[in-house]
């Protein structure tokens, strides 16, 4: 681990995170229903939210999301929780590598600093409260 951040909850990383990485006009991913403070949060930092629903059994609509990062040249932040918030619904391992892969390939493109090889994948934030 290369930097370890801590805040005072979930609620205070994601803000944190936020600040960190986008700026006024960029785009979160959103994938509700979720933690609703994706939405909050992006607001307060000036981001635009783009809401990508899940699937009627509740799983994320990768193929969604993958064109979204396509079609969203400002697109800088995908808030994935599992389990999810409120259903329950865990990730599988299969959509996260996916995203991951997403991650790397589109920082690598765009020359992006903040994504960055760790072996076989990129860095990435995770919170646990």
């Amino acid at each position: 681990m290369d930097y370890l951040l801590v805040g005072h909850g979930a609620d205070e990383l994601i803000d944190l995170v936020m600040r960190l990485f986008i700026g006024p006009g960029d785009v979160v991913l959103n994938c509700p229903p979720t933690f609703g403070m994706y939405p909050f949060d992006a607001a307060v930092n000036g981001a635009r939210v783009l809401s990508l629903p899940r699937r009627a059994d509740f799983s994320l609509d990768v193929e969604g999301i993958v064109a979204a990062v396509a079609d969203q040249p400002r697109a800088k932040l995908l808030f994935v929780a599992s389990p999810n918030n409120p259903d329950g619904g865990l990730l599988g391992d299969d959509d996260l590598r996916h995203l991951l892969e997403l991650a790397f390939s589109r920082g690598a493109r765009r020359g992006v600093r903040g994504v960055r090889r760790a072996g076989a994948q990129p860095h990435r934030v995770g919170a646990r409260a």
